[in-house]
């Protein structure tokens, strides 16, 4: 498959130890394993597509943003690997199962997604390399596990890279990553806009200011209804997400799970 540029070489790849790398997939892992012991939600996640690195990471496009370990790009597109080159052992069964959830992410791109993997600060300390690993592993493993109990207001993982934590191991970038949904708007921005048009608004004082308010009132009691929702739906997994703030959520639409 000829390959197009990928924006992850115009910059100069940060210094990566082979020792750091593999030691920081094993950390990931260990991390998982103690945390998901009594979990009954995270031992059944196999619900999402499994990508190569090749099919995603050239198709990149602009960087939407960073926050803690990672850093995010929007995907233009998912170019699929011919299954036939694979050396796959599963049975026939398992492979048509495998390729068909990721032809339906690959060809039903209605809405844009996005690729969310550790950032370059991240990978240039041991420390934080494995605390992001970990991190992102677990945000990976709860909502693969998720995917089988979906909610309108809860972000959706449409596929993992096929490597799994293996996939940290490698001296590169995005040796693990998430393919997510793209985030257009996020209630911190809104809640600004919300100020901003209600200090002008309020300058005005007529009929019209006053039905405009009562709209961006009803506005604000969708979001927090979305949230409930989505809590009530994590709570009754026995879920209890820990960093809810408006940086990670988005009105009417989504919140990102992190922890």
């Amino acid at each position: 498959m000829p390959q197009e540029e990928s924006i992850l070489v115009k910059s100069p790849l940060p210094s990566m130890d082979p020792a750091v790398c593999q030691k920081a997939s094993r950390y990931a892992v260990r991390v998982f394993e103690e945390m998901s012991k009594r979990s009954k939600l995270l031992r059944n996640n196999n619900h999402v597509a499994q990508f190569d690195r090749d099919e995603i990471l050239p198709y990149l496009g602009e960087k939407l943003g960073t926050g803690g370990f990672n850093v995010v790009f929007e995907l233009e597109k998912i170019v699929l690997d011919d299954p036939s080159n694979e050396e796959d052992q599963q049975d026939d069964g398992r492979r048509e199962e495998k390729q068909a959830k990721r032809k339906q992410v690959a060809y039903d791109m209605k809405t844009k997604l996005a690729v969310k993997f550790l950032s370059d600060d991240a990978l240039e300390s041991q420390e934080e390399f494995c605390n992001g690993a970990a991190d992102l592993l677990m945000e990976a493993k709860y909502l693969a596990a998720l995917a089988a109990h979906p909610h309108p207001a809860l972000i959706q993982l449409h596929g993992v890279c096929a490597e799994g934590a293996a996939g940290f191991g490698r001296t590169e970038r995005a040796g693990f990553f998430l393919v997510i949904d793209r985030l257009y708007d996020t209630l911190d921005r809104r809640i600004d806009i919300w100020k901003e048009v209600q200090r002008r608004k309020l300058a005005m004082n007529n009929g019209e200011t006053r039905k405009l308010l009562t709209g961006l009132f009803l506005q604000r009691l969708l979001v927090a209804q979305d949230i409930a929702s989505a809590l009530r739906h994590l709570h009754k997994l026995q879920i209890v997400f820990r960093d809810l703030k408006p940086g990670k959520t988005r009105e009417r639409v989504s919140w990102m799970l992190m922890k």
